[in-house]
């Protein structure tokens, strides 16, 4: 139960769970037995309350830096995973509508596309392979990945193959239109916040310049002035 929250990112990262909870923590460990040692050596040679102090505090440091690293390549991941979003639904509804079975399309899907989707997608039909019913399957995507798109498109996904497979192509199109839509609600805002961010550096270039150009000519009408 203590190590659960790295479980589940190391599980939202590595598919095939390349690194495991008890390696990830000894490179924790590794880390910050490295750092002590070089700064206790330094001390050593030249003691010094100051580096023993910034000794220990380089060591707490160096213990949560896989944190953050880990938390930078899971917020990838997953925008990985979101910017394909609407094209793989978009693919599996036009698939799907060709006649092929939900597997089916995720087969072909997962055979021409690449991406962290599509690894996830393809996990998905491996464990469908071995027995795993569809839904835990589906559900177990969800829980790996943690999009909200994601999640919504699972539980309609389960609930439609529940009634049938008949309204599976709609329900990807639906899922797919609601999905670009949202995608570029999100480009609109980010292109007004890069708007803004570009405002001020510009504001702080243009200004100096326009001082310039309009106090330099003042002060040098002043001085002629003073002059005669």
């Amino acid at each position: 139960m203590r190590w659960d929250p790295y479980r589940n990112k190391l599980a939202t990262l590595y598919v095939n769970k390349e690194v495991t909870v008890e390696q990830f923590i000894a490179l924790k460990i590794l880390a910050a037995c490295l750092v002590f040692l070089y700064m206790l050596l330094l001390n050593v040679f030249q003691p010094s309350p100051f580096l023993f102090l910034l000794g220990m505090l380089l060591t707490l440091i160096s213990y949560y830096i896989p944190d953050q690293l880990l938390n930078i390549q899971i917020k990838k991941r997953k925008w990985e995973i979101y910017r394909d979003i609407p094209s793989i639904l978009l693919s599996l509804a036009v698939t799907t509508d060709a006649g092929l079975s939900l597997n089916q399309a995720l087969e072909e899907i997962c055979s021409v596309k690449t991406g962290a989707l599509t690894e996830e997608l393809r996990k998905t039909l491996q464990q469908i392979s071995v027995g795993i019913p569809q839904k835990e399957a589906f559900e177990g995507l969800a829980t790996r990945v943690r999009i909200d798109e994601i999640t919504m498109f699972v539980s309609v996904l389960t609930q439609t193959l529940e009634k049938g497979s008949s309204g599976i192509t709609h329900v990807l199109r639906e899922q797919a239109n609601e999905s670009w839509a949202k995608r570029k609600g999100i480009a609109k805002e980010l292109a007004g916040k890069a708007s803004i961010k570009l405002f001020l550096p510009m504001i702080g270039l243009v200004l100096p310049a326009l001082m310039i150009f309009l106090i330099v000519p003042a002060v040098f009408s002043i001085l002629k002035f003073f002059k005669y």
